[in-house]
């Protein structure tokens, strides 16, 4: 069977499961990774051979993707701005709005000596980014998850960074963060209600972990988060948050409620208001 064929078959199958653009997108990306191929690589060679090993592997995968298992789990990893992450069950898969709030706090401290803490790091790959884009920054991240953790800490030992993490639950006091320390804090927190999963793909309900999507208030995260910040942000630092673009003004109330004054928010890629900056 050559490559071609396979792709064909496999994109067949795949369209049982998930829309006939992503069956395709998730084939060839999977293609691309089993076989170290680039996208123009693939397409010079599709009329090659695809040799057992490669076909059983690929076979695998699609049998797991067939279970709405998501590809850069079945993979291990998953790209962000670039490098390579280790992900699984314990770690969101980072995503390109979460790509375009690190641009947002690059692009305004990338000359500056900050010292920056992650809430909620997952995988790490905001703190990393910040850490290895920003020469004069000082990056620490936290999470609930020690599985998390874990991964961040390892992720940061991998891509050479001086990104720390450590576990901690910025909702209560049993931590070593230091009150009116920090220049920036951002995080991506958990903003979707149980309610509005009904949009969702089967695959990120069915395997990304829960407690870092699903929040029963969005006005009540974003508001703890807020208070959290208030206190450990020195009186010229700033809050920046990935958003739920839905429920803007019941986030932006409860920051105003906190004690920030300025709002500032950003549109994505696709024209969304996904992030937003606070300050004291």
């Amino acid at each position: 069977m050559t490559i071609k064929e396979f792709k064909k078959s496999a994109i067949s199958e795949l369209s049982n499961f998930y829309p006939t653009k992503e069956a395709q997108n998730i084939t060839i990306l999977a293609l691309q990774e089993t076989l170290k191929l680039n996208s123009i690589e693939l397409f010079m060679q599709e009329d090659n051979e695809l040799y057992e090993d490669s076909y059983e592997k690929m076979r695998n995968i699609v049998n797991r993707l067939s279970h709405y298992e998501p590809l850069h789990y079945i993979l291990g990893y998953a790209y962000f701005r670039g490098k390579k992450y280790i992900v699984n069950e314990h770690v969101l898969i980072p995503r390109p709005e979460t790509e375009e709030l690190v641009e947002w706090v690059i692009d305004e401290n990338k000359n500056l000596e900050v010292e920056i803490l992650d809430v909620g790091c997952g995988s790490g790959c905001i703190a990393i980014s910040l850490d290895l884009e920003i020469p004069l920054a000082v990056v620490c991240g936290v999470d609930i998850s020690k599985e998390a953790v874990y991964i961040s800490n390892k992720n940061s030992e991998d891509l050479n960074s001086s990104a720390i993490f450590k576990i901690a639950d910025f909702r209560d006091e049993e931590h070593d963060l230091e009150e009116g320390f920090y220049d920036i804090i951002v995080s991506n927190p958990p903003y979707i209600l149980k309610e509005e999963s009904v949009v969702m793909s089967k695959s990120t309900i069915t395997f990304e972990p829960k407690r870092a999507l699903f929040t029963e208030s969005v006005t009540e995260t974003y508001y703890e988060l807020a208070i959290f910040a208030k206190k450990y942000l020195r009186s010229s630092g700033c809050l920046y948050l990935e958003i739920n673009e839905f429920h803007l003004k019941d986030i932006s109330d409860s920051l105003l409620k906190a004690g920030f004054q300025k709002l500032f928010t950003k549109k994505d890629l696709s024209g969304k208001i996904r992030m937003l900056k606070a300050s004291l």
